[in-house]
């Protein structure tokens, strides 16, 4: 499924991705310098009674340094990168390719 989507960006002229990944049929192109980012909040109780919370999931075509996951873990946008919703900026393979 992500192939077809990969080859359907190809001819419709997108040559600039590196690869994709596929989650739940939404197709991230993977393309140099961006990463799809997706932060959620969540908050529990810890030993000092704060409540506190929230992870962030993210793709990306390389491996990012633990500071530049920092800094997008805290909603910055590192020097360089172009930074992707993972809810709104992905592909739905189902719908960009017309099956059921």
């Amino acid at each position: 499924l992500m192939a077809r989507v990969l080859i359907q960006l190809w001819n419709q002229g997108d040559h600039g991705f590196d690869g994709g990944t596929i989650d739940n049929g939404t197709v991230y192109p993977l393309y140099p310098n961006t990463v799809y980012v997706r932060h959620s909040a969540h908050f529990e109780e810890d030993a000092d009674g704060f409540m506190d919370g929230s992870t962030f999931e993210y793709f990306s075509s390389v491996e990012l340094s633990s500071q530049t996951r920092e800094m997008i873990r805290n909603g910055e946008t590192p020097p360089g990168i172009r930074i992707l919703d993972m809810d709104t900026d992905g592909i739905n393979a189902y719908t960009f390719l017309n099956i059921r």
